[in-house]
């Protein structure tokens, strides 16, 4: 018999919408983030939310400059000393025809507020 002990984690979920409205799971991916005690606990990242009122877009455009687009889609953060932000975008490289991707941002604002880019993965 299995002994079940389900924990919390961030994960990408997709799913295909077909043209009759059919829904599908096609993939779920564990997200690691930046190590802590887990969502929402003491030195954990909260969950993923939108980006309403939020300046983390243009601070983002001006860190990493040109070349690749990011449309950033949710943010989630972690109290450190200061804060560290996970950014979920869809990146796409700024070319003809080029295919869109996905990408966890790690951002740190330090704590006189200056804000430096840790990491870009594709995920």
């Amino acid at each position: 018999m299995a002994i079940l002990d389900p924990k919390p984690y961030n994960a990408l979920v997709t799913v295909h919408v077909s043209t009759n409205g059919t829904v599908s799971l096609t993939g779920i991916k564990p997200i690691q983030l930046i190590s802590g005690s887990g969502e929402g606990g003491l030195g954990g990242y909260s969950a993923f939310d939108s980006i309403d009122n939020s300046p983390i877009p243009g601070i983002l455009r001006e860190l990493v400059g040109d070349g690749v687009s990011y449309v950033v889609l949710a943010i989630a953060t972690q109290v450190v000393n200061g804060i560290n932000y996970a950014i979920f975008a869809e990146a796409c490289v700024i070319y003809p025809e080029a295919t869109p991707y996905n990408v966890i941002i790690t951002l740190h604002q330090d704590l006189k507020g200056a804000y430096h880019l840790i990491a870009i993965e594709q995920i």
